[in-house]
């Protein structure tokens, strides 16, 4: 299915954050075009007016600098993160630059701290801006172990390899960087080899944090994950049947495997699924 664009005129760019450590959120978009199929943001479409698969349509703010200019105003020391719903430098951010201009604008707060999450290396095209903020991180979301899986569950996004280049490069330029790795998908990512190899690219990444999450098992992405597992292989998708039936007993042996391989590489790790701050 193509991708609908639409250019939208929003009430607001600078929203209260639920998550923690983290203030406000700015969203440029509304929608991602890297239609990842476990994406637990699909809940956003209900707001959106769109009929359209989630992943299919993305709502291009473009006057979200301008309104980012507004709502700053007077604003004392917090925590902004980029992006809690969608992904700030998605294909789209190449044509509409609406992130890198929010960045600019952001650069003239001292007192706010910048936190960015991407699946993508195009945050690499805004360095000089990034090194120019007072205080910033720079995470990456990778799933996969290899470029192939990430092409499978995240076709608009781009590949692991890549991800990790851009952490290297972010981090010899002096930035502080980290990693999320998750959620960690069943058979493709949770098995000890593979979970021990994500971690092992952290460590040489030399990222600051590694947080670790299991998929939300939402109906809207178990009905996702079974059509593409039941395409992928029989082996696969019986794999994820049993994962999704015993949901509560699968997350305890992830935890422990997880936690497992975090102490024998001397990698922390945290993580909300993990029920500590750090093991």
């Amino acid at each position: 299915m193509a991708l609908r664009v639409a250019e939208v005129e929003a009430k607001s760019i600078l929203s209260k954050s639920g998550i923690s450590g983290v203030d406000f959120a700015i969203n440029p978009y509304l929608g991602c075009a890297h239609n990842c199929v476990y994406c637990y943001a699909s809940f956003m479409k209900r707001f959106s007016g769109h009929s359209e698969p989630w992943g299919t349509f993305v709502d291009v703010k473009i006057n979200a600098p301008d309104l980012l200019v507004r709502q700053l105003s007077g604003k004392g020391p917090a925590t902004i993160m980029l992006s809690s719903v969608t992904d700030a430098y998605q294909p789209l951010e190449r044509k509409y630059n609406l992130t890198g201009r929010c960045l600019e604008l952001l650069t003239r707060y001292p007192a706010l701290a910048v936190s960015i999450l991407t699946k993508s290396d195009l945050v690499l095209r805004d360095l000089p801006i990034l090194l120019r903020l007072p205080q910033v991180c720079v995470g990456m979301t990778v799933t996969a172990v290899d470029d192939a899986t990430s092409r499978l569950f995240e076709p608009g996004a781009t590949v692991a390899s890549r991800r990790w280049a851009a952490l290297r490069r972010l981090k010899d330029a002096g930035l502080e960087t980290w990693v999320m790795l998750g959620p960690l998908l069943p058979y493709f990512s949770d098995q000890d080899r593979q979970v021990a190899t994500l971690l092992q690219q952290a460590l040489a990444a030399g990222v600051c944090e590694v947080l670790v999450d299991d998929v939300n098992f939402y109906p809207s992405v178990c009905a996702r994950l079974r059509s593409l597992y039941r395409r992928h292989s029989e082996q696969a998708y019986r794999y994820l049947q049993g994962v999704i039936a015993r949901q509560s007993a699968y997350a305890d042996e992830l935890r422990e495997r997880v936690a497992y391989w975090s102490r024998v590489l001397g990698v922390p790790v945290s993580g909300s699924f993990l029920d500590t701050e750090s093991i």
